[in-house]
Order: structure tokens, then sequence, then C-alpha cells
């Protein structure tokens, strides 16, 4: 489960929305893809807080998602 803790409007381009978020995921097989959320598209710099660890995630320019302990990446599915 994905819930939006907070978003900020970074800019609209071509019908999309840019949005910097953060937000609260169950485990990391829940990160989002950038176009996750239909017409807005996470921006770079988003966060994700793993509930089940405490782990944090944040997201780079190309939608990888980079743990906050230098662990690794994960790439989600686009959506």
């Amino acid at each position: 489960m994905i819930s939006v803790r907070d978003r900020v409007f970074i800019r609209y381009e071509n019908g999309i929305c840019y949005y910097r978020a953060e937000l609260d995921i169950d485990t990391a097989e829940d990160l989002p893809a950038a176009d996750y959320f239909g017409t807005s598209r996470l921006y770079q710099g988003s966060l994700a807080h793993d509930i089940s660890t405490g782990d944090f995630y944040a997201l780079d320019s190309t939608g990888t998602w980079y743990a906050q302990d230098g662990s690794g990446a994960y790439t989600p599915e686009e959506g």
C-alpha cells in the first residue's frame, strides 16, 4: 500500500504535473514507478518511508529508488 504524506508542486509540462512527494509504503516492493500516479509524476528527490523496516528511499532523476543507508537501488516497473 502507498500513502502520500505530502507533495510539493514542481512544474506542469505537456499535460503532466510533477511533484516532489513524501510517501509511506508497507514494504520496498511497494515503491512506485515515477509514472505510477497517472498524469502526476514523482520528481527527483521524492522520499519513501518503508514502515515495515524503518528504511528510507530517495528517487533519482532516472526513476530509480535508492536506500538511504547505501545498501542499494530498486527500480520499479513503470506504471
